[in-house]
């Protein structure tokens, strides 16, 4: 939405959703393949939800950095030789720009 001033109104929205399946509904089916209950297995799933709304208001024609995303990564290993662990992080801005 175009202000008075000259500036721009941005509506940001951002959902992530995910089957989450319950460890007695798994079990149960993992263990009588030959009599699976299509409804009990239906009735044991949950969708789990989470949402995110933001209203910013940005300066027309010019980047903005409206946040990051980062990603942090631990590997361990054993050798003969002993152990290591390695830690990498990644970190990488949002831009926005508005013509």
């Amino acid at each position: 939405r175009l202000l008075a001033n000259g500036q721009v109104e941005v509506n940001l929205s951002q959902v992530e959703e995910e089957l989450v399946r319950s460890n007695s509904s798994y079990n149960q089916n993992r263990y009588n393949q030959n009599s699976i209950n299509q409804n009990s297995i239906n009735q044991n799933n949950a969708v789990k939800r989470q949402g995110l709304n933001s209203t910013v208001i940005v300066p027309r024609g010019q980047w903005v950095s409206i946040g990051q995303i980062s990603q942090n990564l631990q590997n361990q290993s054993s050798n003969y030789g002993g152990n290591s662990t390695v830690n990498s992080s990644n970190s990488l801005p949002i831009w926005l720009m508005v013509q």
